[in-house]
């Protein structure tokens, strides 16, 4: 900003900019003052473009558009009868997909391969059995007192 003084003389001084957040700021041309390219958000850098996860709600899925950062919920896919605990926002379905055909929680059937060989899907995993034995798919599976009752009844 520059004043034309009353002898003639002009003074100019430079226009004071408030300090910036980021750390590589940028002086676009025609500007004074220099800006942070990306976003700050939760005292955290992002790159222009940038998506990551709202530490505020696990759910949430943030971007950065120039400079303005904008947040939504994440939706889920499908909604389970019987959803398993799950680290992430949405439930894991507890689905079993068995020999290429997909069956649900609890649900009995006959091994397409081998007609004697009768299976249950048990919170996504194949439990089957031939006279009396049962197998697993995993090598360890936590099973509430009715299922394994479930099973006792089923295979022995």
């Amino acid at each position: 900003i520059c004043v034309c003084l009353h002898n003639g003389n002009v003074q100019c001084l430079r226009k004071r900019c408030p300090p910036v957040p980021c750390s590589e700021p940028i002086t676009e041309a025609g500007n004074c003052c220099p800006q942070c390219p990306g976003c700050l958000y939760n005292g955290m850098e992002h790159a222009n473009g940038a998506m990551f996860a709202d530490i505020s709600d696990p759910c949430g899925r943030c971007v950065c558009r120039e400079g303005t950062v904008t947040c939504e919920r994440r939706q889920c896919a499908e909604w389970c009868t019987h959803p398993l605990r799950s680290t992430d926002c949405c439930p894991v379905c507890d689905a079993c997909l068995y020999e290429g055909v997909q069956y649900t929680h609890m649900q009995t059937f006959t091994s397409q391969s081998d007609p004697c060989q009768q299976c249950v899907c048990i919170e996504s995993v194949c439990v089957w059995g031939w006279g009396g034995t049962m197998y697993l798919f995993l090598f360890h599976i936590k099973m509430s007192y009715e299922i394994q009752r479930f099973l006792q009844l089923m295979f022995c």
